[in-house]
């Protein structure tokens, strides 16, 4: 048994696992800190104290280019000394799996800190930028590109913020990881060249900063939200909204925003004309400050998990002592009904009926990016995101069936599974055919959109023209093309998947819903659904969700074979994503207004979760998974103060909404992007606030 020292309050310290290391060179490993692309990072102690030792990813350790400049970066980290950066202590680029250690920083990254108390206003938000200056004036003097600059790489300290995470991004330059499409950098906070993959140099950090300075004031970044391919193609082609910024520091900002790097300022320039960087806290809000003066607290003895314990069969999860589910940080805590909600005999109604009680989730795989997607399949789950890999994971053994590597950089869209094969993109508009051991069958150019009937469909734009491409599923051949108006890639929903089934694909474009025949591509019907959001199809019904992101949302009901619409309800607020089971459509209405329970054949509401009700103060909500009576819906509570937001799972009576219980849980890992049911394991993939990394989890 280790006891850890006193360490800062919001720091994210978990247990170490069998499988880690418990020294590093002359380091004593004391906790996991976190995981990334790049390696895992672990808490140690050493002669001059606490530090940060990242060990790089074992796929680069037999790499010697990768070491020469892994050892190149290093020496030119030690160069950079600066109040404003964490200090270069160590590193041995020779050992068996290289290491680097830095100076530990006690405080909050800005990125959970604005996630906990909201924007910073327009004062704080120009002291910030002083700071942030000089951090990188000092690592450019070095020679050195951040190339990662974000909210989750400035660490707010009680002395002043301080940038990490330098010295190791251009190490990695043509090794395997990005050969093979995992870009050095996080899309929202990307400059125009690095989204492109051109060469980059220290402007782009610059252009990196703005964004984040923008994202500090409002709380989104310059080119809005959305997926990764999103926000690459409006990095690149759009013009950047600068939000609440006002005076001097917007006109600064704007300036790192120039689409060309030579017109922007350097970092010491910019430092030049910004206000001191004042010391201390007292220009943070008192929300802000409390959070990075937090006491230093010692977490307590850190050991190894236990075994995992024996999971409930799926008659007991159908039962409605299900599996309820946690994670945090990569190996998290994970809980079973039965137990957990019952101290006693009786149903477990309404509020928790007692303390919670954790359990050792049955697996955990870590994967080297945010999840963005994941899919069942017959006893394997299929999951993509950034770190540019397709994971089929067995939902026995917690172990990779097989891993794909996406030349494109990450996919942001879930694959399509059909009789076994996996059908997959990336952001770069290539669509991977995969077989059942993971072995490629083909790729062609396109947006993935669905599969079925032998065909697989893509949205494609070719002579300036779009189309939606029907390749053959066996062999990639084109089977057929359907014209689609509107400028290159505009006139479709492209962050909508596409369904298929009975034959037919049901597509969605910018503003309607298209039916098309699998085989032939002949259009069956096509139906207005501005700014389509959702598509679903379940028997003979399918359903899409579109409307305003503002204003209002409507979800709507089309009979699959003739496009005849059935009923459609108009909210104020966004509906989210849908599960249709038996005969209910189960609606989540997106960050916050609840969750609806609705007569597929009709459109009537059985049950509403109005404002009020504990799911409607969530947010970040899954999609819902309905086990049996009960479904499963997950979110992030708003209005917790605590320095790591906490997960919930709620689950509610399908035949009334009551809440049956839910659970609190402290998510390292940032939030819960999907879960699903797998046989008789509920699996959650989640992902980092600051997109670094990500988990799959499974719970018996």
């Amino acid at each position: 048994m280790t006891i850890m020292p006193k360490v800062h309050a919001a720091a994210a310290v978990q247990a170490l696992h069998p499988t880690d290391p418990h020294r590093i060179g002359p380091y004593q490993v004391l906790g996991v800190l976190g995981a990334g692309g790049m390696g895992q990072v672990y808490l140690a102690a050493g002669p001059s104290g606490l530090v940060a030792v990242k060990v790089v990813h074992p796929a680069l350790a037999p790499d010697r280019q990768f070491r020469t400049r892994f050892a190149r970066e290093v020496e030119a980290g030690r160069r950079v000394r600066s109040p404003w950066t964490a200090a270069v202590v160590d590193a041995d680029p020779d050992a068996s799996t290289p290491w680097l250690a830095t100076e530990y920083v006690p405080g909050v990254p800005l990125s959970q800190a604005i996630a906990t108390t909201g924007p910073l206003p327009p004062p704080t938000v120009a002291a910030l930028a002083a700071h942030l200056a000089r951090a990188l004036a000092a690592i450019h003097e070095a020679d050195l590109v951040h190339r990662d600059v974000k909210p989750g790489n400035v660490l707010l300290a009680a002395d002043r913020p301080k940038m990490i995470d330098f010295g190791i991004s251009s190490a990695l330059d043509g090794t395997r990881m990005t050969s093979t499409g995992m870009a050095v950098g996080t899309p929202a906070f990307m400059s125009p060249e690095q989204a492109d993959g051109a060469e980059l140099t220290t402007a782009s950090d610059l252009f990196s900063l703005g964004s984040v300075l923008v994202w500090a004031a409002t709380g989104t970044g310059p080119f809005g939200e959305g997926s990764p391919v999103t926000l690459l193609r409006r990095i690149l082609t759009a013009e950047p909204a600068l939000g609440a910024l006002t005076g001097p520091v917007r006109d600064l900002v704007a300036e790192c925003l120039h689409r060309d790097p030579a017109a922007r300022p350097t970092a010491a320039q910019l430092a030049e004309r910004l206000p001191p960087a004042p010391v201390g806290t007292g220009w943070l809000p008192s929300g802000v400050a409390a959070l990075v003066t937090a006491p230093a607290t010692n977490p307590g003895p850190m050991t190894p998990p236990p075994p995992p314990a024996r999971g409930v069969s799926r008659r007991g999860l159908l039962a409605g002592l299900g599996a309820v589910l946690g994670t945090a940080a990569l190996g998290g805590v994970g809980a079973t009904a039965a137990g957990l909600f019952r101290t006693g005999p009786g149903p477990a109604t309404g509020a928790p009926a007692g303390p919670t009680r954790t359990a050792t989730p049955r697996w955990t795989y870590p994967t080297g990016g945010p999840l963005t997607c994941m899919v069942a399949g017959d006893g394997v789950v299929h999951a993509a995101g950034a770190d540019a890999v397709a994971h089929a994971i067995d939902v026995r053994t917690g172990q990779a069936r097989w891993t794909y590597s996406l030349r494109g950089g990450g996919s942001s869209h879930p694959p399509a599974v059909v009789d076994g094969a996996v059908y997959i993109d990336d952001d770069r508009m290539t669509v991977y055919a995969l077989d059942a051991t993971g072995a490629l069958r083909w790729e062609e150019r396109g947006r993935l959109i669905a599969a079925g009937a032998g065909t697989v469909l893509a949205a494609t734009t070719e002579d300036a023209r779009n189309h939606v491409t029907g390749y053959d599923a066996a062999t990639g051949r084109v089977r057929w093309k359907s014209v689609v108006d509107g400028a290159p890639w505009e006139g479709f929903a492209l962050d909508t998947p596409g369904a298929a089934a009975d034959g037919r694909a049901h597509v969605g474009l910018k503003h309607a819903l298209r039916t098309l025949d699998a085989v032939t591509g002949t259009t069956l019907w096509e139906q207005p659904l501005p700014d389509l959001d959702t598509v679903t199809v379940a028997g003979p019904i399918v359903y899409g969700t579109g409307g305003s992101p503002t204003a209002h949302s409507t979800l709507v009901a089309f009979d699959a074979a003739t496009g005849r619409e059935l009923w459609r309800r108009t909210v104020e607020d966004r509906y989210g994503r849908i599960a249709v089971h038996d005969d209910t459509v189960y609606v989540d209405g997106g960050n916050g207004v609840g969750l609806s329970a609705l007569d597929a054949q009709t459109g009537e509401p059985r049950w509403e979760l109005g404002r009020g009700t504990s799911y409607s103060r969530a947010m970040y909500g899954t999609a819902p998974v309905v086990a049996g009576d009960t479904c499963y819906i997950g979110g992030i509570r708003v209005g917790r103060l605590d320095p790591t937001p906490a997960f919930t799972l709620f689950a509610h009576a399908t035949d009334t909404g009551e809440e049956r219980f839910t659970i609190d849980l402290a998510l390292d890992t940032g939030y819960t992007a999907s879960i699903a049911l797998v046989g008789d394991t509920l699996v959650l993939g989640s992902e980092r606030f600051d997109a670094t990394s990500g988990a799959i989890v499974g719970i018996a």
